[in-house]
């Protein structure tokens, strides 16, 4: 008996005794049709498993179907894409911030790579004072630019260095708006808005970070001369100054210790090359670390700062995102800052809002973590 295979349409020659056959171009198993010999379509023929008795709809014909239905999801996709884009760029607060531990969208998103306003070379450093102004600086020249709470433009300034490059190492801002920063090994303090000098912190050198507590002291570490810690009241007088600080509690020095303090004045210190945190007292001394080198929770691979809130929770950002701990080292989980960069530099505006600055020249404004 010959007849055509209903799947693909090739020929098909069986015994007469036969009651099915496979096909040899498409392997379909076929009811052979009785009565039907090299007729081009039986009518009884069907593949097994296919209800009804219409004709099979040949391979080709299904692949061109699929091909057509293929490139309209693509075109659909596409456009909602590009309206999904555009609506990011109109307003920035339509991209949520996703992951474990986030707890909302973010709220202000501003700044592009440049040199113009508002753009940036480098930026490392973020600051916010009390009355919600945001400082950014660029490590290689020497720039802090000036912003309102909402990111508008307000100025821009420079600290200058006789006769040598600047490079900026930290900052930080007092609530009556003076700004702290550490260049060359020294701690300048400015008038935030003109950038007009209004002296140094201290004669001795070395310095890396400064942080401005909420008592309005001052906390700065230094790695010249072992990694200290030194407080200062907010006059200016030293108060407190702590040799090899995380040396002697690790047992392996440090040369770029990040300070942050909570509100009652303990003092926590990232260990850059250590990978961990270090925890004092407002006396100086050592109570406890936290972290170690490595990925996955409670892991930094490179870490870069460390900030913690009003309510003591401890932020610290890392290739993985910003990490959040309890006040015991307690890992509660990550913020993910999204489709932005490597978060360099952090800081809480008045509202407890977190405010940092990433590797893709971006301000991010982000809520407090709320645990989920």
């Amino acid at each position: 008996m010959e007849f055509k295979c209903p799947s693909c349409g090739g020929d098909l020659k069986v015994p007469d005794s036969e009651k099915t056959a496979s096909c040899p171009y498409c392997g379909s198993l076929v009811l052979v049709p009785e009565g039907y010999a090299g007729m081009s379509r039986p009518s009884g023929g069907m593949t097994i498993g296919t209800a009804g008795t219409e004709p099979a709809v040949s391979r080709t014909k299904i692949a061109g179907c699929l091909v057509v239905m293929a490139a309209l999801i693509m075109l659909v996709a596409g456009v909602a894409a590009v309206l999904f884009i555009t609506a990011v760029r109109n307003d920035p607060g339509k991209l949520g911030v996703s992951g474990p531990g986030t707890d909302g969208s973010v709220l202000l998103r501003f700044g592009s790579p440049g040199t113009g306003t508002a753009s940036f070379t480098d930026p490392r450093h973020v600051a916010v004072d009390g009355q919600g102004r945001i400082f950014v600086a660029e490590y290689g020249t020497g720039r802090i630019q000036v912003f309102d709470p909402e990111g508008s433009f307000l100025s821009q300034w420079f600290v200058t260095d006789a006769g040598g490059d600047v490079f900026i190492s930290s900052i930080d801002a007092a609530s009556d708006g003076r700004v702290f920063a550490v260049h060359g090994g020294r701690i300048g303090i400015f008038d935030g808005m003109t950038g007009d000098s209004l002296g140094e912190l201290s004669g001795a050198d070395g310095f890396e970070d400064v942080n401005v507590a909420g008592d309005g002291s001052i906390v700065a570490t230094q790695w010249s001369a072992g990694d200290g810690i030194f407080r200062f009241s907010g006059s200016g007088e030293e108060e407190l100054h702590v040799m090899n600080a995380v040396e002697d509690a690790s047992g392996e020095p440090e040369l770029s210790p990040v300070a942050s303090t909570d509100g009652l004045g303990n003092i926590y210190i990232l260990g850059v090359f250590n990978s961990a945190v270090f925890v004092f007292d407002r006396n100086g001394r050592f109570t406890d670390t936290f972290g170690s080198s490595g990925q996955g929770r409670g892991r930094f691979s490179a870490p870069s700062d460390i900030a913690v809130d009003s309510r003591g929770l401890v932020y610290v950002s890392d290739f993985s995102g910003i990490q959040v701990f309890d006040p015991y080292g307690g890992f509660l989980g990550t913020l993910d800052t999204g489709r932005s960069g490597y978060v360099f530099g952090m800081d809480f505006d008045p509202s407890g809002n977190l405010v940092v600055v990433t590797g893709d020249c971006e301000v991010l404004v982000i809520p407090p973590f709320e645990e989920q």
